[in-house]
């Protein structure tokens, strides 16, 4: 089959066999998947920190630089989906209330300082664990209090 703008086509289990995937899940997947990889790289990384640095005392620090880079990278990202400069000021025109976005931000900042603070008492597996845990009281409150709905290829990634 010929390749169109719109399918991925993937070769697997011989030469005439190809599934086809739209494009976008396709990206949606490989997206998800780097995610993950990404992720597990940190934990590993923290491990070693936490672990192998013996009177390495750090955590809010480690914190810090983790939300800083969130910082530089969201603007980052945010200039370059507008087509302007990254060294640029973003346009201070927010689409939802400044009092919600500190809210976020300092639970966030809480949440990853705390976070750091309790990988100096357990171990990697178990910080895994946790960090997972918060994904189906997330997923449950999108689909009950914001009424989102993902597909079956969002909702397996």
């Amino acid at each position: 089959r010929k390749a169109s703008k719109f399918y991925v086509h993937q070769r697997i289990r011989g030469p005439h066999h190809f599934v086809c995937m739209p494009a976008c899940d396709r990206r949606y997947f490989l997206l998800a998947t780097g995610t993950i990889c990404l992720i597990q790289l940190s934990c590993i990384i923290e491990e070693w920190i936490f672990k192998q640095l013996h009177g390495f005392h750090y955590f809010w620090f480690v914190a810090l630089i983790e939300l800083l880079l969130f910082t530089v990278l969201g603007h980052a990202s945010s200039a370059s989906e507008q087509g302007r400069s990254v060294l640029s000021m973003p346009s201070m025109h927010p689409s939802g209330p400044m009092r919600l976005y500190a809210v976020s931000g300092c639970s966030l900042a809480a949440g990853t300082g705390l976070g750091k603070l309790a990988f100096k008492h357990l171990n990697y597996a178990t910080g895994t664990v946790l960090k997972s845990m918060k994904l189906l009281p997330v997923m449950a409150l999108s689909v009950c209090w914001l009424q989102r709905r993902d597909n079956a290829c969002q909702l397996s990634a």
